[in-house]
């Protein structure tokens, strides 16, 4: 026969691990939809912020080339490419693929570029001519979101043991 103490710890303990999981999840899906919006609106500001360079400029959509245009440096983990509107590449960033990120039309697009998926925001520019993609790869923003829950479950993953000895101690105690 299961001694009181073994049943009410079972119990509480299989709640506890329950509300903790449920918990686990709810945060997973929301840390990620969080994050997701946060990656996006960084993609949406960073193709603003080059394409006001581009059309402050004086870049000739005509016979650039893009290694005559000033390299624009967000080769960290976003990727920025200047195509005129009738395809030609003004400038790309360092880190940006030789494939073309840009979607003909502006907003946001989950590309296919030389075999790996991009998030990419596209600004057209009509007046300048221009269109401004910038992008960053979907493997990134997983990795990113997947390091956040990591880091969020390690404290999680250590307090369950401890909530565990503290109830088995408390109702030993009662």
């Amino acid at each position: 026969m299961t001694s009181l103490r073994r049943r009410l710890f079972l119990l509480l303990i299989s709640a506890t691990a329950t509300i903790w999981l449920c918990a686990v999840g709810w945060i997973y899906f929301a840390s990620r939809a969080d994050l997701e919006h946060v990656l996006d609106t960084r993609l949406q500001e960073a193709a603003r912020m080059v394409h006001s360079m581009v059309a402050s400029s004086d870049m000739e959509t005509g016979g650039a080339t893009a290694a005559s245009v000033a390299d624009f440096t967000y080769n960290r983990q976003l990727s920025c490419q200047v195509w005129s509107l009738s395809g030609l590449l003004l400038a790309r960033s360092g880190g940006a693929p030789e494939g073309n990120l840009a979607e003909e039309m502006e907003g946001f697009s989950d590309r296919r570029v030389n075999g790996e998926m991009w998030r990419v925001y596209t600004v057209v520019d009509s007046l300048h001519g221009v269109r401004v993609a910038v992008g960053d790869r979907v493997g990134l923003r997983a990795r990113l979101a997947r390091d956040l829950i990591v880091g969020l479950l390690g404290p999680a993953l250590m307090a369950v043991p401890l909530l565990g000895l503290m109830i088995w101690a408390s109702l030993g105690r009662g």
